[in-house]
C-alpha cells in the first residue's frame, strides 16, 4: 500500500512540475470571452483579441472618456417603434489581469420601455440592450443568427 502511494505521489509531482514548467509563457486564447445577453442579441468580448490600446492603466485617463463612450454607445442603439431608451448602466470593466489580459473596455446597457394600448388595456413592454465599447471607440453590438451579416460592418467601425 505504501508503495502506492509513493508512486502515485511521484506521478502528482511529475505532472505539477510539468505544469508549472509550460505554463511560465502566457499564451492568449480564444478561450478566454465573456459574453452580454439582452433581448436583441448576444455581444462576446474575447481576451486577447481586443485593440492594442485596450491595455490601460488604472489611476490614468482612459484612453476613451466615459462621455465619448457613452456617444458611441448611443449611436449604436437599434431604431424602436415607440418607447424611449434609457441608460441602465455603463461602466469601465475587464478581463483582469489573474486571467493574464489586462485589457479594458466600457460596457454599456440601455432598456426601452413601450406603453400601448390595446382594446381598453394598457400593455407594457420592455426591451433590453448591451454593447461593448472598445477604447478605440469600436462598438460592438448585439448578434443574434439573422443579423450576422449586416452587423460586420458596424463591428469594424471605430467611433461612432
Amino acid at each position: 500500500m505504501k508503495i502506492i502511494h509513493i508512486v502515485i505521489s511521484a506521478v502528482i509531482l511529475s505532472i505539477v512540475s510539468l505544469y508549472a514548467a509550460n505554463t511560465e509563457e502566457f499564451i492568449f486564447s480564444s478561450f478566454a470571452s465573456i459574453s452580454y445577453k439582452s433581448d436583441f442579441g448576444t455581444v462576446t468580448v474575447r481576451a486577447g483579441q481586443l485593440p492594442a490600446i485596450s491595455k490601460w492603466e488604472a489611476g490614468t485617463e482612459p484612453p476613451l472618456s466615459l462621455t465619448n463612450a457613452l456617444a458611441a454607445a448611443w449611436s449604436h442603439l437599434p431604431k424602436e417603434d415607440g418607447g424611449t431608451w434609457y441608460l441602465s448602466s455603463i461602466g469601465l470593466t475587464s478581463f483582469g489581469e489573474y486571467d493574464g489580459y489586462g485589457e479594458w473596455y466600457y460596457l454599456a446597457a440601455f432598456y426601452n420601455v413601450n406603453a400601448f394600448n390595446r382594446d381598453g388595456t394598457v400593455y407594457k413592454r420592455t426591451k433590453r440592450y448591451t454593447s461593448v465599447i472598445h477604447l478605440d471607440g469600436t462598438v460592438l453590438v448585439p448578434r443574434t443568427e439573422d443579423n450576422l451579416d449586416e452587423l460586420e460592418d458596424v463591428e469594424q467601425q471605430p467611433g461612432t
